[in-house]
């Protein structure tokens, strides 16, 4: 079996309290033939003393200081000085099962792919468990594409995180700067360039669900980024991909309408209101009502679309009132 060099990319940003434990699952790797490539993106905090300190520790490690510029900006950063054959990715307050890389490596040889994807748990308290027995499927660039953009029982998501990628994938290609949800408008333009996509199910990554990622971040711009990246998406596809135009096109909306759903969560409804979003609300109520009611879409969307063409304003009411509820129902799930 080859040993190729991997290059692991971690972008960092005030994340002292999980650091650790992300760099020492890296550097245990059963996979030995890696590059860590710690990015410390402008922290305030302890974390690029953390960076230093490893680096004392490990040859393989490597570590940039740059000014904050985002998750982009600092995945880029890594994949500019990139030596190996192949890259991954890890968030810095995740962590990784010890075998990920060597399972990741020897099954994307064995099937000569270009990428491949593993299954993940998300954790709070609980350490998550890691499998091992897995089923493999292997994709075609556009059945990867058209999975990724399913809304019903979809198996590829678009996260960075938990792949493996051929380095050579990334010429011409780089993260969105100072963009929120890049992965929404960077994956598929790697798998575009793929010939063989391989999915393995078992959980080898670990991501650690702190309500205070960007995902959860309370900051209205997150809503903005999130259209444009469908948006972007969007165009590309239905120009290369024109016989999918159903898919496509009902993906668009339903996303749209998912990003519409949670701006009506913010308190200040102003922001729901916002003339940003009154385009995207033209788009929604434009489209053929006939995807909607499609087999594509799932009823949950279904009666969101009608409530958002009813009344808005009823919309939004009612989106506050379920999402509140149902914080309500998994704290007391939890208990």
């Amino acid at each position: 079996m080859k040993n190729d060099l991997i290059s692991i990319i971690v972008p960092i940003y005030n994340v002292e309290k999980y650091l650790i434990r992300c760099i020492e699952s890296i550097i245990n790797q059963t996979y030995k033939t890696i590059e860590i490539i710690l990015v410390d993106d402008g922290s305030t905090d302890n974390s690029s003393k953390i960076c230093d300190e490893y680096k004392n520790k490990d040859k393989r490690i490597k570590v940039i200081h740059k000014k904050n510029g985002g998750l982009s900006s600092a995945r880029n950063v890594g994949l500019d000085i990139a030596k190996g054959k192949y890259i991954g990715f890890v968030d810095s307050d995740d962590y990784i099962s010890p075998n990920m890389y060597e399972m990741m490596y020897n099954n994307l040889i064995k099937t000569s792919g270009d990428i491949i994807i593993c299954n993940f748990s998300y954790f709070k308290k609980e350490p998550p468990s890691f499998t091992t027995e897995f089923n493999l499927k292997e994709y075609t660039n556009i059945e990867a594409i058209l999975e990724l953009i399913k809304l019903k029982k979809r198996k590829i998501e678009d996260y960075a995180w938990n792949k493996l990628y051929k380095k050579e994938l990334f010429k011409n290609i780089r993260y969105p700067e100072r963009f929120l949800y890049e992965d929404i408008g960077t994956t598929y333009k790697l798998f575009n360039k793929s010939k063989k996509i391989v999915t393995i199910d078992c959980r080898l990554y670990a991501y650690y669900d702190n309500g205070n990622s960007i995902t959860y971040n309370n900051n209205t711009q997150k809503i903005f980024d999130r259209i444009e990246m469908i948006e972007n998406r969007y165009n590309d596809l239905i120009k290369n991909y024109k016989e999918y135009k159903d898919l496509i096109e009902t993906n668009r909306i339903i996303t749209l309408l998912a990003a519409v759903m949670w701006s009506s969560h913010f308190k200040n409804k102003k922001i729901f209101y916002s003339e940003k979003l009154k385009n995207t609300f033209k788009i929604i109520e434009n489209v053929d009502k006939k995807l909607i009611e499609s087999d594509l879409v799932p009823k949950k969307y279904k009666i969101e679309y009608r409530l958002f063409c009813f009344n808005k304003e009823i919309f939004r009411i009612f989106n506050i009132i379920y999402y509140h509820f149902k914080k309500i129902y998994k704290k007391t799930k939890k208990h």
